[in-house]
């Protein structure tokens, strides 16, 4: 871990920080309560680029009533957006397995009296599992159900594994009577595939849009990673787009799109 993160991390994890709330300045809760984290930093001090990518796009998108699942949630903050941008009329459903992220978003949700969202305490995949979880207690949001990744985040001091509950979305959806999503929006460590696989039912019979933040222990592990989950979606007839480079993304060039994020749309009825 970088210094610059070391330095973050133990700031957040002081009593000062975790109980502080305030109207975050910058982020995709800006303009919105929330409890913790370095959200009340002035909005020009630098983050990562590809953050800042992300919050973008999907600023330009329109969310008013609409139905989106948000798939490894960490804080809460893209739940704290869309929650605020899809209205009255719109419905969000966050997934995140890790207990301790989980009551901070119901604070955070909670603080902005927003009662259009429904929390599952789970994780997706390809079906229902128990599974080992790992995070370094000071960063939950790296927090990962794939043993390569987690091989690095044990060997830091603050490390903790607790097991989760994993099930298939398709399954989710009518184990929990869940509304039929038109979006969705995963950050999932590495587990990108697995959950796709256990989504192909929706995504062929409601075709939402999705976002997709690639992860992997390392380059190469990036590289395996996004080749499965864009060979997936092209057989779902899905057409892809690196949020970062703005290119078109297919199986021919997947390696581009190995950090970053994928854009998905349907492009029509998947093949029979």
């Amino acid at each position: 871990m970088s210094l610059k993160r070391r330095i973050i991390a133990r700031l957040n994890r002081s009593a000062f920080v975790e109980n502080l709330v305030y109207t975050a300045k910058h982020g995709p809760a800006r303009g919105l309560k929330r409890q913790g984290g370095m959200g009340w930093l002035p909005s020009f001090v630098p983050r990562p680029h590809e953050w800042d990518a992300e919050e973008a796009f999907i600023e330009r998108l329109d969310w008013q009533g609409m139905t989106v699942y948000d798939v490894g949630s960490d804080q809460g903050l893209f739940s704290l957006f869309f929650a605020h941008r899809v209205g009255k009329n719109g419905q969000v459903i966050v997934f995140e397995p890790n207990r301790r992220s989980v009551r901070r978003i119901e604070q955070n949700v909670r603080h902005n009296n927003f009662d259009n969202v429904r929390i599952m305490p789970i994780g997706l995949g390809a079906g229902r599992a128990t599974m080992r979880f790992t995070f370094p207690s000071a960063e939950p949001a790296r927090g990962t159900a794939i043993s390569a990744i987690a091989d690095q985040i044990n060997v830091e001091p603050d490390a903790t594994t607790v097991e989760i509950e994993v099930n298939a979305l398709d399954d989710e959806i009518k184990r929990s009577a869940l509304p039929i999503p038109q979006f969705i929006k995963m950050d999932v460590e590495g587990m990108e595939f697995p959950a796709l696989q256990g989504m192909q039912e929706t995504l062929r019979t409601h075709r939402p849009r999705l976002s997709i933040e690639i992860h992997g222990a390392d380059t190469a592990g990036k590289v395996a990673n996004v080749r499965q989950v864009v060979r997936l979606l092209e057989q779902l007839n899905y057409q892809m787009r690196h949020i970062e480079s703005l290119e078109i993304i297919d199986s021919s060039n997947a390696d581009h799109a190995a950090t970053g994020h994928l854009y998905c749309e349907p492009k029509g009825a998947p093949p029979s």
